[in-house]
């Protein structure tokens, strides 16, 4: 059985119309992908809406698509994840957004902290966050959610403490004593902060507490920060959310 091709395209449509794709869809279906008219794909709009459409037309850089069938569709987790991540390196960090995409989170906020050695001004930053959103909307085409998540400029450690939003925000620390399966249940929300390789520094631990971040862990081992991330929402949500595990 072969996998639906879903292209994200912004804008609400109903049936019978023409819809002319924007440029990095159109390429994406012509040029990546080699589609030729006739061929099925399903649009989304990130407003949880889906549309079966038909390629119509082929011209040069231009795709024109005809939506044959519109419906409301979610595949959201009822329990809503939003990741503070500690930059890492390069692929380490796109693969981790990807992942993490995947696994259900709302929003994806990149932490600069003290132990992130590597330097980029305000212009590298912006244009790192612009590939890492291409990152998200490819994931979703992928894994079938109807709703972007947002990836929010990357923000300072002793500004995300400042701009913490009231509620269960945990904090991931080798040397926590309380368990990701020990969390209060009443929150329908959890923000989750994941430190950077080498860990936060011991300024960094001591104002996490002060900020009234609980401290949890995953165990005895240290992880990777991309191994931690993962491993954290893929339990939340297997715990609170909609990834279902069998009992074996």
């Amino acid at each position: 059985m072969t996998r639906s091709i879903r292209i994200y395209q912004p804008g609400f449509y109903e049936p019978h119309h023409l819809v002319l794709l924007d440029e990095a869809a159109a390429h994406h279906v012509a040029v990546v992908l080699r589609l030729k008219v006739g061929a099925k794909l399903t649009l989304f709009d990130g407003q949880q809406h889906e549309y079966q459409a038909l390629i119509k037309q082929i011209h040069k850089k231009q795709v024109w698509v005809q939506i044959v069938h519109q419906q409301w569709m979610t595949r959201e987790s009822p329990y809503q994840l939003h990741l503070w991540q500690s930059l890492a390196k390069n692929e380490r960090m796109e693969w981790l957004i990807q992942k993490a995409v995947e696994l259900g989170v709302m929003s994806i906020t990149p932490v600069l902290t003290e132990h992130y050695a590597q330097k980029m001004d305000k212009t590298r930053l912006d244009k790192k966050c612009q590939q890492w959103r291409a990152i998200v909307v490819s994931a979703c085409e992928q894994c079938g959610r109807t709703i972007i998540p947002e990836v929010k400029p990357v923000i300072t450690f002793k500004a995300l403490l400042a701009d913490a939003p009231k509620g269960l925000n945990i904090a991931l620390l080798p040397q926590a004593k309380t368990s990701l399966l020990d969390l209060p249940r009443h929150y329908d929300s959890t923000h989750v902060l994941i430190g950077p390789e080498g860990g936060f520094s011991q300024v960094e631990q001591l104002s996490l507490h002060e900020a009234g971040f609980l401290a949890v862990q995953l165990g005895p081992r240290i992880l990777r920060t991309e191994t931690a991330a993962i491993a954290a929402l893929s339990v939340l949500q297997a715990q609170y959310g909609d990834l279902t595990v069998s009992h074996l």
